[in-house]
C-alpha cells in the first residue's frame, strides 16, 4: 500500500468511528429522553419497586383471606357438610331428630 491510499483508508477510517460515534450518542440521548419523559420511567419505577407491592399484597391477601375463612365458618372446628343440615329434614313440633356433627381436624 503506498503513502496516499494509507493515508486515504486512515482518514475513511476516522470518518466512519466518527459516524458511529455520533450514532450511538444521538441514541443514548433519545433512549435517556424517552426514558424520563415517556410512561416507560413510570414502568420501570413500577418494575424496581414491584417486590415491596407484591410484598404489601400479599398481607393484604392474607388478612383477606383470613376474613373470608372467619365469616364463612371455614375456621370452626365444627361445620356443617355440604348438602348435609345439622338437623335432618323435614321435622315437625314432637317429633325425635338426629343431629349431624361433622368434626374436623384444627388449623395447623
Amino acid at each position: 500500500m503506498t503513502k496516499p491510499e494509507s493515508a486515504a483508508l486512515r482518514s475513511f477510517l476516522w470518518q466512519r468511528v466518527g459516524i458511529w460515534a455520533v450514532g450511538c450518542t444521538l441514541w443514548g440521548v433519545s433512549l435517556i429522553l424517552a426514558a424520563l419523559f415517556t410512561p416507560l420511567c413510570l414502568r420501570l419505577t413500577d418494575i424496581w419497586t414491584s417486590p415491596d407491592r407484591l410484598g404489601r399484597i400479599e398481607e393484604k391477601v392474607d388478612l383477606l383471606t383470613t376474613e373470608v375463612r372467619r365469616a364463612t365458618g371455614e375456621d370452626r372446628l365444627i361445620r356443617q357438610t355440604a348438602g348435609l343440615s345439622y338437623v335432618t329434614e323435614p321435622v315437625c313440633q314432637g317429633e325425635t331428630i338426629v343431629l349431624n356433627v361433622v368434626a374436623a381436624p384444627g388449623p395447623g
